[in-house]
């Protein structure tokens, strides 16, 4: 085959026509020289018995030895059986279906339907546990496989199991916006097999005093210990006071906060109820002052809260692992409320902001003992004082 036919020079010197024309160079590559003067190189090659043409780009843009070189790679592609023009495609349109563009649009559009905190977390297990390992697969080429290697290498970073099916639940979700929109057929994680490949979470149980006498020493601890980060000081300080999710109060808002009435109104994520926490005296107090972010408890140096591992790892750095944990003072106020203050399971669930079983549930949540809920908090707040400060 007759092949570097042309030279740089003639491509220079070639002026355009009325007409198309096309020089060829061999085996396939040619110069297109259009009417505007516009030069281009292409390849012509057959591809199942029809005419097949890929643009390389155009002159003198692409010198003559680049479209060479750009001209014998597509030729390899050919003899090895893929067609040139679709790889063109696939490596042009790869990033609009990597799994980190989709992802994104499927974050923009599904973070109208949830609340803030839920889109935080679902962006932090995105971001942590799901695209440095999955971000630049092509979606379209997404196979069980690959997904069952992913989570081993979870696995194999010490990510929680707890963590790891979080992630598959989240792109599960990716995956099946996917489908939606027709990027790709199915879901790879839609096999059996592959959801099986997971390994299943414990059961959590979280550090919370039963005893008066342990709530008092793990109290005593917390009010000793200090992060240097007076944000993150007051939240720790106030869970207690609120037996509210720790993922809520980080979030808490002063738009939501009526001081003179004593309450903090809010939807609750887990529910999607409107709830409303009476705030003792005390908890008032650790609330502050309104700032210029809105947020009760904003983050230290960053826009936004403070993080909901947060109070977390600073219980534990405090000394608190194995005694109390952020959601254990739920726990904490659940038994202890019961058992010592004599409150009824009724008022506690709902001051929890749980579902009310039974067939009265419906009705406790409407009445939500909203005046025995403040006299409650109240009463709560001063009985953890009084157990933090009577040392035994």
């Amino acid at each position: 085959m007759d092949t570097n036919k042309l030279t740089a020079q003639f491509c220079r010197k070639i002026e355009p026509t009325d007409q198309v024309q096309r020089f060829s160079d061999g085996g396939g590559l040619f110069l297109e020289v259009r009417p505007t003067g516009y030069k281009v190189w292409r390849y012509a090659f057959r591809w199942h018995g029809r005419q097949q043409l890929l643009t390389l780009g155009g002159f003198p843009d692409i010198p003559l030895s680049a479209a060479r070189d750009l001209h014998g790679a597509a030729r390899r592609l050919l003899a090895s059986g893929v067609n040139p023009c679709a790889e063109k495609r696939r490596t042009e349109e790869g990033p609009k279906f990597s799994l980190e563009a989709v992802a994104a649009q499927w974050v923009s559009s599904h973070a109208r339907k949830v609340s803030e905190i839920r889109k935080k977390h679902i962006e932090a297990t995105l971001r942590n546990h799901v695209l440095p390992f999955l971000g630049q697969e092509d979606v379209r080429a997404l196979t069980g496989g690959n997904i069952i290697r992913w989570m081993r290498r979870l696995e194999a970073t010490d990510t929680g199991p707890t963590a790891i099916v979080q992630a598959r639940v989240v792109l599960g979700m990716v995956l099946e916006d996917a489908v939606a929109r027709d990027l790709i057929e199915t879901s790879p994680l839609a096999s059996r097999a592959v959801r099986r490949a997971v390994v299943p979470p414990k059961t959590q149980h979280f550090d919370a005093p039963q005893e008066p006498s342990e709530a008092g020493k793990a109290l005593r601890i917390l009010w000793t210990a200090r992060t240097g980060d007076s944000s993150l000081d007051r939240v720790c300080l106030v869970l207690p006071y609120l037996a509210s999710r720790p993922g809520e109060a980080v979030a808490m808002r002063w738009e939501d906060i009526d001081t003179a009435a004593g309450e903090w109104r809010f939807t609750t994520p887990k529910t999607s109820r409107q709830h409303i926490v009476p705030l003792s005296r005390q908890a008032l107090r650790f609330l502050g002052e309104p700032s210029d972010s809105g947020w009760v408890f904003p983050s230290f140096g960053k826009s936004g809260h403070i993080h909901p591992i947060s109070p977390t790892q600073a219980y534990k750095e405090a000394g608190l692992q194995g005694l109390l944990s952020p959601h254990g003072c739920r726990a904490m106020f659940r038994t202890l409320a019961s058992e010592r203050l004599g409150y009824p399971a009724e008022v506690l669930e709902i001051q929890l902001a749980h579902k009310v079983p039974g067939p009265m549930g419906d009705t406790y949540q409407r009445a939500r003992f909203l005046e025995q809920r403040h006299r409650l908090m109240q009463e709560w707040a001063d009985y953890i004082d009084g157990l933090r400060e009577n040392e035994a």
